[in-house]
């Protein structure tokens, strides 16, 4: 009988536990879909068009770079059953110090490449807003292995926090900026702080 509790009881924690998980998650993606149109609302009547082709084409190419940076790291720390703690530890280690490496290098190579790159998106200008922007790679590859524990460990109620400033930045220094500066620059500068918190 005490086992029955005891399994019986492990299933209303972790029913609990999902119960909680879903609300946190829900509020977040709710949150971060109201806070991005208006964000990009604002920006459109703020910067010209070609603002945003010219980020989005950035942006096309930092997303190829950090899939390759994480490697999957990421995902195996969420999804893999490990022994224990220990073997917890290690593997977390070897994925923050891998992803980090991994987004290092190749950042510094858009750095190293950033007028060919740019010749071969069509616009031999971007060279510099290109070797800036890869600076969120690394950024990103840090804090990516950080999200996967809180995500294992169901701590989505810090997670929501998270989403919730990093939406809340378009708002907070993006449309700041593009008001006093009205360039793409106030996007990518928005995009870094973004990823650095």
């Amino acid at each position: 009988m005490k086992d029955h509790d005891i399994i019986h009881g492990r299933k209303n924690s972790i029913e609990e536990l999902a119960d909680e998980s879903v609300k946190w998650s829900m509020l977040a993606e709710v949150f971060t879909r109201v806070a991005t149109p208006i964000a990009n609302i604002v920006l459109a009547r703020l910067l010209v068009p070609q603002a945003f082709g010219t980020v989005a084409t950035i942006t096309m190419i930092l997303s190829l770079a950090e899939v390759i940076a994480d490697a999957g790291f990421p995902k195996y720390i969420i999804q893999h059953d490990f022994c224990d703690e220990n073997e917890l530890y290690n593997n977390v280690n070897v994925a923050f110090w891998s992803c980090l490496w991994m987004a290092a290098f190749i950042s510094l190579s858009i750095f190293a490449l950033k007028d060919i790159i740019a010749t071969m998106v069509g616009d031999e200008t971007l060279g510099v807003p290109i070797a800036i922007a890869g600076l969120t790679i690394i950024f990103n590859s840090a804090s990516s292995v950080h999200i996967s524990i809180l995500k294992r460990n169901f701590e989505f109620r810090k997670l929501f926090i998270i989403r919730v400033v990093v939406s809340a930045i378009p708002l907070i220094i993006t449309v700041p900026m593009a008001v006093m500066i009205r360039s793409y620059w106030a996007i990518i500068i928005g995009n870094i702080a973004k990823s650095v918190l």
